[in-house]
């Protein structure tokens, strides 16, 4: 399946900044990549929404320590690969847009969809329908981003 142009853009986001991390870090990235490229691709929708909401607490942490400690950048801690995540995602990536936007879901529907339909014409009387599947679908449709 191929990435929509949003859901390209947090994977290279977060590529970039776990690759940068490990290097200033002196280690090696490819290991470092594996889980969160790995978030990335299994929903992005649902990944972006928990890194925005730990970055955007993450920010206000950071505020509150800059604050504390009159600007001696020296004496600033590192930040863990997460929070460093989070603050690239709650900056530069529309959350609400990403969900809206989720190309996993969107084919799932589709296939769901066209699957029901192909059933719907074949089935004969005597086949049981889907108890409540459609219904289901038909609500789920009209939601974005990753079920949960």
């Amino acid at each position: 399946m191929t990435m929509n142009e949003l859901e390209r853009k947090i994977y290279e986001a977060v590529t970039e900044t776990t690759r940068e991390y490990a290097w200033s870090q002196g280690i090696s990235d490819g290991f470092l990549l594996a889980m969160p490229q790995r978030q990335v691709t299994s929903c992005p929708a649902a990944i972006a929404s928990a890194w925005h909401e730990h970055g955007q607490a993450a920010e206000e942490l950071l505020e509150d320590s800059l604050e504390s400690i009159d600007g001696e950048e020296d004496t600033l801690p590192e930040a863990p690969l997460r929070d460093i995540l989070s603050r690239v995602v709650a900056s530069s990536i529309d959350v609400a847009e990403l969900e809206r936007n989720d190309s996993k879901f969107s084919r799932l529907i589709s296939v769901s969809r066209e699957f029901l339909n192909a059933r719907q014409r074949k089935r004969s009387s005597s086949s049981p329908p889907l108890p409540g599947y459609r219904r289901v679908l038909e609500a789920q449709a009209g939601r974005k981003g990753c079920l949960r």
